[in-house]
């Protein structure tokens, strides 16, 4: 039962995906919209992973316009991308705006695939599109599961067009960690199964990894959540061999929340910031960011917080809170920071948020009240328990 199980999740993830969307008043879906002049500069869009993966209710991906992320805080609709036979765990974008998307499927096998910029216009004029590249586990197979490549959880490209993947460690049954896995632009050109051409095993702070996400600094450095913060430097990186981190961030204090990290990103200054789930006010989570400055160790380092963001309680009736375990964090082109929220912010909205802070709300610690927030709603946004966000090309 469970082996016909994997070849009709693999059938199904061979096929389309479609693209949905809805209007808040309207209804009308994606496929129906005005095609826009593709020559056209149009600014980025957010693009959004749903954490409720497989639900009937919301899609895998929710991809909010530009102008849609200036109206008023609200409900405000998404166009949407659903994927089958598999659930989508994190995505990422190359220089020529090709979407790559991890995608876990049945017994832990992971995917990674493509989908060309090409392909996401014709997700407009037909409603669907095929993946272009499908990248698998060389031992992948309806009885073995994955040897490299078990459910990516964080996909990021490299300055040289490497893709670097984070996956849970599953070639060893005791063992409990993070592989870090790289692809070769020779990798990605065809579908197949590519022996990585790099694994490195990340240690954790403890036995369960926890949450993972990686991003690369403006030196080419990566830096990944596996049970805190860790940085491989792009010499590391270049080298290709088993090492140890460069750098590992652990908790500096009874304040301080690095074990609970859930996402990561730097801002134009080189300041990393950290999004964590617990330990803020009301335990309800928050976000910190480290100096640029603080960030040129070696070893086991605790550095000090510069700026700690806690949950804030606004609105009419004080019912709702910028912070609720936040998972996502995103800088726009003007240096605000978004945080997506998992949970749910005012009850029989959905679950879940995202809120925007300007550069002035995050000039110094304390308890900012967001410019502007989109409010989950299963039915009319097209937003549920966001997860991983970035920005990314505007859809036609």
């Amino acid at each position: 039962m469970r082996t016909n199980r994997f070849y009709f999740a693999l059938i199904a993830l061979l096929g389309a995906i479609a693209l949905i969307a809805s209007t808040v008043f309207a209804g009308k879906p994606y496929a129906q919209a005005s095609p826009q002049t593709l020559a056209t500069p149009r600014p980025p869009a957010l693009w959004v992973l749903n954490g409720g993966n497989g639900s009937r209710y919301t899609p895998d991906i929710a991809v909010f316009q530009a102008p849609k992320l200036k109206r008023k805080t609200g409900q405000i609709a998404a166009l949407g991308i659903r994927t089958s036979g598999a659930a989508v765990e994190a995505l990422a974008f190359d220089s020529s705006q090709d979407l790559w998307l991890g995608l876990c499927g049945d017994f832990d096998l992971g995917y990674v695939v493509e989908l060309t910029a090409t392909g996401l216009r014709h997700l407009v004029a037909y409603g669907s599109a095929k993946f272009s590249v499908i990248i698998q586990d060389p031992l992948a197979s309806s009885g073995h599961g994955a040897e490299y490549l078990g459910c990516p959880q964080a996909l990021q490209f490299d300055p040289t067009g490497n893709l670097w993947v984070e996956s849970p460690v599953t070639y060893d049954p005791f063992l409990y960690g993070t592989s870090l896995l790289e692809y070769t632009s020779d990798d990605l050109s065809s579908s197949g199964k590519p022996v990585p051409a790099t694994v490195i095993e990340a240690p954790t702070s403890g036995g369960y990894s926890g949450p993972l996400d990686m991003t690369f600094d403006h030196a080419g450095n990566l830096w990944l959540v596996s049970g805190g913060i860790l940085e491989y430097t792009a010499a590391q990186l270049a080298a290709g061999v088993h090492t140890d981190p460069n750098q590992t961030l652990i908790m500096g204090g009874d304040l301080s929340a690095l074990e609970f990290v859930k996402s990561i990103t730097f801002d134009a200054n080189g300041n990393l910031w950290a999004a964590f789930e617990t330990g803020g006010t009301g335990n309800a989570g928050g976000v910190e960011m480290f100096a640029a400055a603080d960030l040129n160790g070696s070893g086991t380092v605790t550095p000090v917080p510069a700026i700690t963001l806690n949950a804030a309680l606004y609105g009419r009736h004080q019912d709702y809170s910028s912070f609720e375990s936040p998972d996502g964090l995103a800088f726009d082109s003007q240096g605000d920071l978004w945080v997506a929220n998992t949970l749910q912010p005012k009850a029989g909205l959905g679950s879940g948020s995202l809120v925007e802070f300007t550069p002035s709300e995050l000039a110094a610690s304390g308890s900012p009240v967001p410019v502007r927030a989109i409010l989950a709603n299963w039915f009319q946004t097209n937003l549920s328990s966001p997860d991983y966000m970035t920005f990314g090309p505007a859809l036609p």
